[in-house]
């Protein structure tokens, strides 16, 4: 696997898409597009064929599929973690999809890592951990933000946006939080 070029320029998108007549699964396809990295021209070819959730997670299994033998790594990663979100929280099939996007996303964004631009920390939770990425800023901090993801929202959504923030005069703090009673522990 190729891994991501921290050299190259960061581009964020703008705008929006009609891909679907439910506003939900309209909303989320926008989200793989504009957030996950996922291609514009395949999600809106096969956008209107998800009308209930076991559609949405077999095409995005099916774009992950594709994405992974055609090489296009950051492609899979949006497909795996988004497959991962409409999958409901009693089919194992939940944890093995999260497991194999986090698992991509740090080994392909892993010079982000290995360099020391962004450090991962594990904050004890219950019976685990809140994974944590903090990027720190360049010279004298001004201060500190926090960013946050409930439930199946996580600092992957961040990607490569989040690793250019060592370049301001903050230090970020992204992290994943279960549930309100984890945030509320970590805010104390």
């Amino acid at each position: 696997m190729k891994k991501y070029d921290i050299s190259q320029k960061i581009v964020f998108k703008t705008g929006t898409y009609e891909l679907n007549s439910d506003a939900n699964f309209n909303y989320q396809l926008n989200r793989v597009i504009m957030w996950d990295g996922g291609d514009a021209d395949e999600v809106m070819a096969v956008s209107q064929r998800i009308k209930t959730s076991s559609d949405w997670v077999r095409t995005m299994e099916q774009l992950a599929e594709k994405a992974h033998v055609e090489g296009r790594t950051a492609n899979e990663i949006a497909y795996l973690r988004m497959s991962e979100f409409f999958i409901y929280d009693t089919d194992p099939k939940k944890k093995l999809r999260y497991t194999e996007a986090c698992e991509l996303f740090y080994d392909y964004y892993g010079d982000y890592f290995d360099q020391g631009i962004v450090e991962r920390h594990k904050v004890p939770y219950g019976s685990g951990y809140l994974p944590v990425m903090v990027t720190k800023s360049k010279g004298e901090s001004k201060g500190a933000v926090l960013l946050h993801g409930a439930m199946t929202a996580t600092m992957r959504n961040y990607s490569s946006r989040c690793c250019i923030l060592p370049k301001t005069a903050l230090t970020f703090i992204c992290m994943k939080v279960r549930d309100r009673a984890a945030f509320c522990a970590c805010r104390i």
